[in-house]
């Protein structure tokens, strides 16, 4: 998904496909929701003159390789929460962990 179809509308998505081999950045979070991990991720997708930039939807097969790095953040609270006006589980940074070491 590169976007809304309609920033100031309802949350529509604006999908984009391709069929080619690409190159791709992303970040994202990894956290547990219910009862199973769940990943949201960003990426930039290129090849030659062209880019896109977005939310990574739908699913995706992978071209040669993947190489993926995880940076494990201590010492802090945070969850996904639902937010009421659009529905989205958004990130919530809560404070500081009570397990964290002072």
């Amino acid at each position: 998904m590169t976007g809304p179809k309609d920033p100031s509308g309802k949350l529509e998505p604006l999908n984009r496909e391709f069929n080619d081999a690409r190159e791709l950045f992303g970040v994202g979070t990894l956290f547990w929701d219910d009862e199973e991990p769940r990943l949201h991720l960003h990426v930039g997708v290129g090849r030659g003159n062209e880019t896109l930039v977005g939310c990574a939807r739908g699913g995706a097969t992978v071209y040669l390789i993947q190489e993926v790095t995880i940076f494990e953040i201590t010492g802090i609270e945070a969850q996904r929460l639902e937010d009421p006006e659009t529905g989205l589980k958004l990130l919530r940074l809560l404070g500081k962990s009570r397990s964290a070491a002072p």
